[in-house]
């Protein structure tokens, strides 16, 4: 568990996981959602109730697929960049 004492606004999750796991990450699956801020969300974000947010989820694991730290983070979408890299194989 990671508590908010050891987070900052530069921190790293995938370094401070494995610096508590003694694990190094091999892999991350990663999904993301739109759902809408709840009163909880909506204070820390600064944003209204029932704002739509990005939910990203994220669970990471070492090379033998044993997963390590699962990651839930709410972002607000105007202060998000979403970028994907697309390659043809």
């Amino acid at each position: 568990m990671i508590s908010r004492s050891e987070l900052k606004d530069t921190t790293e999750i995938i370094l401070l996981a494995e610096e508590k796991s003694k694990t190094k990450i091999h892999h991350a699956h990663q999904s993301m959602n739109i759902t809408l801020a709840d009163a909880k969300i909506s204070k820390y974000l600064s944003v209204e109730q029932k704002t739509p947010i990005f939910v990203i989820e994220r669970q990471y694991y070492a090379r033998n697929r044993s997963p390590i730290y699962m990651s839930i983070s709410y972002c607000r979408p105007d202060l998000y960049k979403f970028k994907i890299e697309l390659a043809r194989g």
